[in-house]
C-alpha cells in the first residue's frame, strides 16, 4: 500500500468532518420537520468526502479503485436525501409514501450492487496516470453510471424548483432558508457536472470542495437562521386549516381567472364537487363573482344577492390581487361573507327607526 499527499486531501477531510459533525446535530433535533433527512444528507455527503480523500490519499490503484466504488455507492443517496429534505421542508411529504419513491429509493442499492458486483457496467475502464507528482486514477464510465447521473441530477432538479418556489412566493426568513438550502446543493452539483463531463482539470473533483462550502452554509443556517425551527411547512399546514375552517367562502383563482382552489364551505354554495370546480373558468362555475373580478391590482368590495334552494341570501364579496415577486398578479382571492342576517338585522332597525320616528 503506497501513500502520498495532494493540495486537495485536507480541504476533502474537512469537508467530511463538517458534514458528519453537521449530520449529529440534525440528528439530536430528528423531531423537527427535515432534520432527519437532512441527517442523511450531510451523513451522505461526510462519507462520500472521506471516500474521496482516501482515494487521494493512495498511490496505488487497488486502494483507489476500492474507494472510488465506495464514493460511486454513496452518490445516490445524497441527492435523494436532498429531495427528501426539500419534500419534507416544504410540506410535500406526502409524496414520500408514494409507491414510486419506495421504486426511486431502491436505486442506490441497485447502483451499490451493480458497482461491486458488474462493475465493467459502471466503468469502461480503469488505470493511472500522473498529474504533477500526484497519481490519480483515469477511468471510463459506463452507461450503468450514466443512468444513474441521469436519476440523481432529476431528483436535484425537482428539489430545487421547490425551492425556488418558495422563494418566489415567500419572503424574509423562509426565503433566506430556501435559498442557503438550494446554494448548499447546487454548489457541489455543479462541480460534478464539471467533473462528470471533463470540463476541470484532470484528477481534480470539485464536488467534494463543494460539500464543504454545503456543511459551512447549512450549519449557519441553522444558527442563524433558524432552520429545523421554524420552517414553512408549518405556514402551509396553518393556512389549509384556516382555510377549511373559515365559514366565509374563498375561492382562489389564477392569472386566468380559473379556480385554482376554495375551501369547503365555498364548495357547499357552488353544490359541486371540489375536484369538479378546480379548474374551471370563474365565469362558467360562478358568473355573478366573475363579472367582480377585476384583471387590475386594486381590491374590490361589493354586495350582491343569490338565489339558492328558494331562498335568497345576500353575501359581502372582496376580490383582492395575489401578488408574487416584483408586485406581479398571480391571482385572485375571492371571499364571500354572508350577511343576511345582518341586512335583515339592519333593515328592522330602519323600520323601528321611521316608526319611532313617526310617532315622536
Amino acid at each position: 500500500m503506497v501513500w502520498q499527499y495532494t493540495p486537495y486531501t485536507a480541504p476533502v477531510f474537512l469537508s467530511a468532518v463538517v458534514g458528519l459533525a453537521v449530520a449529529t446535530f440534525a440528528l439530536a433535533h430528528r423531531d423537527r420537520p427535515g432534520a432527519t433527512p437532512l441527517a442523511v444528507f450531510m451523513l451522505a455527503a461526510g462519507v462520500w468526502s472521506f471516500a474521496e480523500g482516501m482515494n487521494l490519499a493512495h498511490a496505488d490503484l487497488a486502494g483507489k479503485v476500492l474507494w472510488t466504488k465506495v464514493e460511486i455507492a454513496v452518490s445516490g443517496i445524497v441527492p435523494l436525501a436532498f429531495l427528501a429534505l426539500v419534500l419534507e421542508y416544504t410540506g410535500y411529504e406526502e409524496w414520500l409514501r408514494h409507491p414510486l419513491a419506495y421504486v426511486v429509493a431502491l436505486e442506490p442499492v441497485v447502483m451499490t450492487a451493480v458497482t461491486f458486483g458488474r462493475p465493467d457496467l459502471v466503468r469502461e475502464s480503469v488505470g493511472l496516470t500522473t498529474v504533477g507528482s500526484s497519481r490519480i486514477i483515469a477511468e471510463t464510465m459506463g452507461p450503468a453510471y450514466f443512468l444513474h447521473i441521469l436519476l440523481s441530477y432529476s431528483a436535484v432538479a425537482v428539489a430545487g424548483a421547490l425551492l425556488l418556489r418558495v422563494i418566489l412566493f415567500a419572503d424574509g426568513l423562509y426565503r433566506a432558508q430556501s435559498t442557503a438550502l438550494l446554494v448548499a446543493m447546487f454548489v457541489p452539483l455543479i462541480g460534478n457536472v464539471l467533473y462528470t463531463f471533463d470540463l476541470f482539470p484532470s484528477g481534480i473533483d470539485p464536488t467534494n470542495i463543494g460539500f464543504l462550502f454545503s456543511g459551512v452554509i447549512v450549519a449557519g443556517t441553522i444558527l442563524r437562521r433558524q432552520l429545523l425551527d421554524v420552517v414553512p411547512v408549518a405556514r402551509e399546514i396553518a393556512r389549509d386549516e384556516i382555510l377549511e375552517s373559515m365559514d366565509d367562502k374563498v375561492i382562489v383563482l389564477d392569472d386566468r381567472d380559473n379556480v385554482a382552489d376554495l375551501n369547503a364551505a365555498a364548495v357547499e354554495l357552488l353544490d359541486c364537487h371540489k375536484d369538479e370546480a378546480i379548474g374551471q373558468h370563474i365565469d362558467d362555475l360562478f358568473p355573478e363573482v366573475g363579472s367582480l373580478v377585476d384583471d387590475g391590482e386594486k381590491r374590490l368590495q361589493a354586495e350582491f344577492s343569490l338565489e339558492r334552494s328558494g331562498a335568497r341570501r345576500y353575501y359581502d364579496v372582496r376580490v383582492t390581487p395575489l401578488h408574487r415577486a416584483r408586485g406581479v398578479v398571480t391571482g385572485h382571492l375571492v371571499s364571500l361573507r354572508d350577511v343576511t342576517e345582518k341586512r335583515q338585522q339592519r333593515q328592522r332597525l330602519d323600520v323601528l327607526n321611521r316608526l319611532l320616528r313617526h310617532n315622536l
